[in-house]
């Protein structure tokens, strides 16, 4: 099997079998061009979806696709604070999905000559507090961000602690040994949620934290659901 069609078809199944709801909201963060966004919308027509692409090149793109597809696209990098960043990307292929603003993703990882621009950056917490009501809740928050998913949650500290996030879906891999990350760290960020690796149709239970079966640098997506959920989410 094709292994890109693995990852899709995993994302497919969480995105049948655990959103709830007609009309659920959904932040798709490293959206690219917006196949995952447009995936969201072919499987929940009336959601209401947030995707962010920080590059301009892949921005044009989603844009298009936002239009046709009916989602919100912000050409925004999420991290812990406003203000701007590097975001490095190859120095031949400018506009890949391999963009980053860790310089070791295109050097050190998929052995590339780095370039790097200055793009503008904001949190979730900013984000969420100017666009979404007192009473609104994310059903889903998924974070591909090529090594920073862990500061772009630190941005969200608030509406965390509030209990306003169920599902955070996030990818864990080599990359994290860039930006020196371990899985352990989400668990300890991430206290109020239960964690599971996705598979093609189905979810491997990770608690409790086990380094052995948690600390693995292999491409994966990993799905924290918050405890408070677990009953409306497994239903």
């Amino acid at each position: 099997m094709n292994y890109q069609n693995f990852i899709t078809s995993g994302e497919k199944y969480v995105l049948k079998r655990f959103i709830k709801g007609q009309k659920p909201i959904v932040i798709d963060i490293g959206a690219n061009e917006g196949k995952y966004a447009q995936l969201v919308k072919s499987v929940h027509p009336e959601s209401k979806v947030f995707s962010f692409e920080p590059h301009p090149k892949n921005f044009f793109k989603l844009q298009e696709n936002a239009r046709h597809s009916g989602f919100m696209a912000f050409n925004l990098a999420l991290d812990k604070s406003a203000g701007s960043v590097l975001l490095y990307d190859y120095q031949d292929m400018d506009g890949s999905p391999h963009a980053s603003i860790y310089k070791g993703v295109i050097e050190d990882v998929q052995k590339g000559i780095a370039v790097g621009q200055h793009v503008s950056t904001t949190s979730l917490d900013i984000f969420f507090a100017k666009h979404l009501l007192v009473d609104e809740n994310i059903d889903l928050l998924k974070i591909d961000a090529e090594g920073n998913e862990l500061n772009i949650l630190v941005g969200g500290q608030r509406f965390l602690s509030e209990n306003r996030i169920k599902m955070i879906q996030f990818e864990f891999s080599q990359l994290n040994i860039i930006s020196r990350t371990f899985l352990k760290d989400f668990f300890d960020f991430l206290k109020q949620y239960n964690f599971y690796r996705i598979l093609r149709c189905g979810l491997i239970p990770l608690d409790p934290y086990d380094p052995t079966n948690c600390e693995i640098y292999l491409f994966q997506n990993i799905l924290a659901i918050h405890k408070r959920y677990l009953a409306e989410v497994f239903r």
